[in-house]
């Protein structure tokens, strides 16, 4: 080798190694920051996901809660008809009404959280309960103790299912 070409490599590497040092001492606070930037994301989705499944659940209990009892007292009507149900039943019928707006933020948000088991369920759940008031309401008399049975279970089957199926939300 001549004097030149080592002096050549002694510049290069003069100036090479603090040069790959200071990139190496820029890049791996980058990439430690981006990974970070990465987390917090993650962590803020799931903060916002489960925002997204509580209020869900708020809304399926109201509407669930109004529903039932909407039923159950459909149902006590045919044994405790002229006791005041009547004005019980307006009152129930009233609150489910007015939780109508739970009953689609449920659906809303279903479909929102994504999950197509869920929504299944959910719309499941909801044509069961609308099938069963349906049938109470016109035939609250003439419905035979077998048929307003095997209805309730229907529903008790979909509710199971709904609730079953909500733990693929978290």
């Amino acid at each position: 080798m001549s004097p030149e070409e080592i002096e050549l490599y002694k510049d290069a590497l003069k100036i090479g190694i603090p040069a790959l040092v200071g990139l190496s001492a820029g890049l791996v606070p980058y990439f430690i920051e981006k990974r970070k930037v990465a987390i917090q994301k993650t962590i803020e989705d799931d903060k916002a996901k489960r925002a997204l499944v509580i209020s869900f659940a708020e809304a399926l209990s109201e509407y669930q809660g109004s529903s039932r009892a909407y039923i159950s007292y459909l149902v006590s009507s045919r044994y405790n008809a002229g006791e005041g149900w009547g004005k019980v039943i307006d009152s129930a019928s009233q609150k489910m009404t007015d939780n109508e707006v739970n009953r689609v933020k449920a659906k809303s948000l279903a479909g929102i959280v994504g999950n197509t088991e869920v929504v299944d369920a959910l719309l499941e759940y909801d044509r069961c309960i609308t099938e069963v008031m349906s049938l109470l309401v016109k035939s609250q008399l003439l419905i035979d103790d077998k048929t307003e049975k095997e209805q309730v279970l229907k529903l008790e089957v979909a509710e199971r299912k709904l609730l079953h199926s909500l733990n693929r939300l978290l």
